[in-house]
């Protein structure tokens, strides 16, 4: 299928990409994984012929196409939601120059015309297309979107809606090979699933990245892990490859003892008869072992215990025990998107949000905290809260011509500098990394920092809406740890199914009427 042969990348004399060579099946699934600012996408970038290497090459059949799902929706899309879904299929265009023609014809009939429609629509038929048209709006439907919006004009939709329908541009096109960057990131639930199932029938190769460990436990059958530049394949899902990464590690450390014992034993050997004459040459021949066994134990690199991380998250003020209040509540813009909320929010809780796409979760959160207007209702804080809320464009509030260390500094002058690096340590920012201009972080670093900031603002009531975007799994344990066990409250909206049931102690359904209803539990308890 797609052959990735000895390619390398370097920024700044750092490889993301070390003579990797790989072959990838005809078909099936493949997660591609590893920590925020390992390569990853710089990866699906050269795959997809965004960007080059600094050596190697791709090489695979002619015949064969690649489907990609960019990082930003298209900057002129068609005039109708429908149209641009459509536009990601070869028989789009042939339906177009089918309809030229006949309205040609119409006017101006020849035989050369006829006899072009003729094999346009040989073709047409032969792939489908007089189904083309319903079949693209069924696919739409199953992204969510409703049929009043199919005949939509694109640039009126959200950002996440733009990117739903890039996704829906790169079903339809139907490509043998399929590369997928953080697909879920803008789908709600529902949407999950429906993909999930979608792509589990999909007939070629899917190669996605995704920090979700509900969606790497259910829809892969083998891994990618990229770390130190080099990519290494694991058969099966994510608990699968935690299980044979821990046993490659262990055998790692079992070697290393061994080497470590063996030169040991030489050196007490080199040590006690160096001196003596007639030992002297066996000395000298283990002096030798010494320094190739040295040099063997030098090529195995050990994973550090990133998970022995511990992020707590201060908390010098307690609200009262009544934190929120909503009463007979409405919230939305021009008309109502949820109606009738009434909710007690009380100290200690984790409310996830949850719900479709549309239905006003984000909305709710910045009516809570002021930015939007109730429409109706009454709302009431309890004693002594404090809010902190992180949106989901909360990145554009770093400052980028300022470090790691200065925009903590920002968000809470009175910590120390040891401190914020010990803060900034837990969110693995190593080192001299807490120097780095913001500018020049990876968005899963900014997202990161960004985390961190919020964190140290000393509220009692965090708000968050979808926090884990562009978070490696790493990250988003450290965070799902933090929040855990915070003694705070906090209310969030999330669409990632292991963040939810790792953090919240209650659900807040969002309904497509606009009514709300609070269970207490998980979704697995749902």
């Amino acid at each position: 299928m797609l052959h990735i042969n000895n390619l390398s990348k370097a920024f700044y004399g750092r490889f993301v990409l070390k003579n990797v060579s790989y072959n990838f099946p005809t078909s099936g699934i493949v997660a591609l994984i590893g920590a925020n600012g390992a390569g990853k996408t710089t990866l699906l970038n050269i795959l997809c012929s965004l960007d080059e290497s600094d050596e190697g090459s791709i090489s695979k059949p002619k015949a064969t196409t690649i489907g990609y799902l960019p990082q930003d929706p298209s900057p002129n899309p068609l005039d109708t939601v429908l149209s641009e879904a459509m536009s990601g299929n070869t028989l789009y265009g042939i339906q177009l120059e089918m309809n030229k023609i006949s309205e040609d014809m119409a006017v101006d009939f020849t035989d050369e015309k006829y006899e072009r429609f003729e094999h346009l629509e040989n073709i047409y038929r032969s792939k489908g297309g007089y189904s083309f048209e319903s079949d693209s709006g069924k696919l739409l439907i199953g992204l969510g979107f409703t049929e009043e919006q199919l005949a939509q004009d694109p640039r009126t939709l959200s950002g996440g809606w733009r990117m739903r329908l890039e996704l829906a541009k790169l079903l339809n096109s139907n490509p043998d090979f399929m590369i997928l960057d953080e697909p879920t990131n803008h789908l709600d639930l529902p949407t999950i699933t429906w993909l999930e199932g979608y792509l589990k029938k999909f007939k070629g190769t899917v190669l996605f990245v995704s920090h979700d460990e509900s969606l790497l436990n259910r829809l892969p059958d083998r891994m990618l892990h990229l770390k130190n530049g080099e990519l290494n394949e694991y058969f099966g899902n994510y608990d699968d490859f935690l299980e044979q990464y821990d046993l490659k590690e262990a055998g790692k450390m079992a070697e290393l003892k061994t080497l470590s014992n063996k030169i040991q034993t030489m050196q007490r050997f080199v040590d006690r008869f160096k001196a003596k004459a007639s030992k002297a040459t066996q000395a000298r021949s283990r002096m030798k072992m010494i320094s190739r066994l040295e040099s063997d134990a030098s090529n195995i690199t050990v994973d550090n215990a990133d998970s022995e991380i511990n992020v707590r998250i201060p908390l010098t003020q307690k609200s009262g025990k009544d934190v929120l209040h909503l009463e007979n509540c409405a919230v939305g813009y021009d008309k109502p998107l949820m109606k009738k909320i009434s909710l007690f929010a009380s100290r200690g809780q984790k409310i996830a949000i949850i719900g479709a796409n549309g239905l006003g979760k984000s909305t709710l959160i910045k009516s809570i905290i002021g930015q939007i207007s109730f429409l109706a209702g009454e709302i009431k804080l309890g004693h002594n809260v404090r809010i902190a809320y992180y949106a989901q464009d909360q990145l554009e509030h770093l400052d980028p011509q300022k470090s790691a260390i200065e925009n903590i500094k920002n968000a809470n002058p009175t910590m120390s500098e040891g401190a914020v690096r010990g803060l900034l340590g837990s969110f693995l920012f190593k080192g001299d990394d807490v120097y780095k201009r913001v500018g020049i972080l990876s968005g899963g670093e900014k997202s990161r920092l960004s985390l961190a900031s919020l964190l140290v603002q000393d509220a009692n009531f965090l708000l968050l809406d979808e926090p884990t975007n562009h978070l490696d799994i790493l990250s988003i344990e450290i965070l799902s740890q933090a929040l855990a066990s915070y003694t705070g409250t906090v209310m969030f909206v999330s669409h990632n199914r292991s963040f939810i049931n790792n953090v919240a102690t209650h659900i807040l359904e969002v309904s497509a009427g606009g009514g709300v209803k609070l269970t207490e539990g998980t979704l697995e308890d749902a």
